[in-house]
């Protein structure tokens, strides 16, 4: 296996391997970086270490832009693992990992605290999924009384593109999933882009008849509905 250099990068290519040193390539034909060219310390250590080149199978790619190490397919080069934080979504090698994930909680435990929702307010709550497992978590909590006509806890996602989102509401992270207008478990808020509870309106006025349940606080999770991952962003809009 030897390299060959293709539009400013590294390319793979099939053949015997060189066993002269390449000066254009930087190597000295067993694939590793000499000391002192293209940012190489000597110490044959780490992508950061060798400057912006990266070894594999044989051949070399010039480090892209927050690639941590790349690899060869078919005689392309290819990202094999990203910076901390980015993605490789479009697969694209010149770019590198160019989308930049968004720092939300992923997980129920460590659900990203929204600051409790007074009556009559609103928040907007942004991300993005770069990769299909990827979740964000949020935990919202809706003040006021609910026996106000007034009380209307309201998530919807307003900036959804594609429909590539979805979302569920559940009273805790064991908890049950809420229905609209109630606190127990029905399936009924899963797989959601709307939820609300608020008075119909032939409810009256005043305090008389039943309320609408409280909500107090809840746990919304954000995902992705089946299909390719994007960079693509979504807004989260709550409010009460």
């Amino acid at each position: 296996m030897v390299a060959a250099v293709v539009a400013g990068l590294v390319a793979c290519a099939t053949g015997a391997v060189d066993d002269s040193s390449d000066a254009s390539l930087g190597t000295t034909g067993d694939g590793a970086i000499p000391p002192g060219s293209e940012g190489g310390t000597g110490d044959g250590g780490s992508p950061e270490a060798q400057g912006t080149r990266d070894s594999a199978a044989g051949c070399q790619c010039t480090l892209t832009a927050n690639v941590a190490m790349s690899g060869c397919d078919a005689g392309s080069c290819v990202v094999a693992a990203c910076s901390a934080g980015y993605y490789d979504v479009n697969g694209v090698y010149m770019d590198g990992c160019e989308c930049k994930g968004t720092m939300n909680a992923t997980t129920c435990a460590t659900a990203t605290m929204v600051a409790a929702l007074t009556l009559g307010g609103s928040t907007t709550l942004t991300g993005n999924l770069p990769a299909a497992m990827l979740e964000s978590w949020f935990q919202l909590s809706f003040g006021g009384s609910n026996k106000d006509h007034a009380y209307h806890p309201h998530v919807a996602l307003s900036t959804n593109p594609s429909n590539e989102f979805l979302f569920d509401v559940i009273s805790g992270c064991s908890g049950p999933s809420l229905a609209c207008g109630e606190t127990t478990a029905d399936g009924g808020s899963v797989g959601l882009t709307d939820w609300e509870e608020l008075y119909g309106p032939d409810a009256g006025t005043g305090d008389g008849g039943i309320p609408v349940p409280p909500v107090g606080s809840v746990y919304v999770r954000v995902y992705r509905a089946p299909g390719k991952p994007t960079c693509d962003s979504f807004v989260l809009t709550v409010s009460d």
